[in-house]
């Protein structure tokens, strides 16, 4: 069972009391195990409901802008690698090269400002290049685009059920 402790560190070094007596308790919690410490600092990473949204309403709109312009059908991990090339992605040049050589960037790591800055830019990207427009979160147009994805699985679930007695 993982712990995760947070603690403010003072000026001098030292951390808050009652941290180190928390950190004491979790250590008891692992007797006869090996363990180990991660330290690092705290910060908001990108939200459930970022993620949900994400994969949820950008790349299923991003899937199905590429099938209409290209006539090409992609999964959910080649669209998310696709707008992490066009709008997460460090431009590298070498001699080598003619031109830029962009490497995408990881996103798991964001936090949730990060993150919705980088729905921002695939949104963005989305408009000027494939003219669609992502709906804002929470708006009625991913509700409604979320209920009809629940009903288009709920009616898949009811005919793979239907084959079997």
């Amino acid at each position: 069972m993982e712990q995760i402790i947070f603690t403010d560190v003072f000026p001098d070094g030292k951390i808050q009391p009652n941290a180190s007596l928390k950190i004491k308790e979790a250590v008891k919690s692992f007797q006869g195990k090996r363990i180990y410490f991660k330290i690092g600092i705290a910060r908001k990473i990108r939200s459930l409901n970022q993620n949900k949204y994400y994969f949820g309403c950008i790349i299923p709109i991003a899937q199905e802008a590429i099938k209409e312009q290209w006539g090409e059908i992609i999964d959910k991990q080649q669209a998310h690698s696709f707008l992490k090339i066009y709008c997460n992605a460090v431009d590298k040049i070498t001699e080598e090269s003619d031109g830029n050589i962009r490497i995408p960037k990881p996103t798991h790591d964001y936090t949730t400002g990060q993150f919705m800055e980088y729905i921002e830019r695939c949104s963005q990207f989305l408009f000027a290049n494939f003219n669609v427009t992502i709906p804002p979160p929470n708006s009625q147009a991913d509700i409604i685009f979320n209920e009809v994805k629940s009903i288009c699985k709920a009616d898949k679930l009811k005919n793979i059920a239907g084959r079997f007695p």
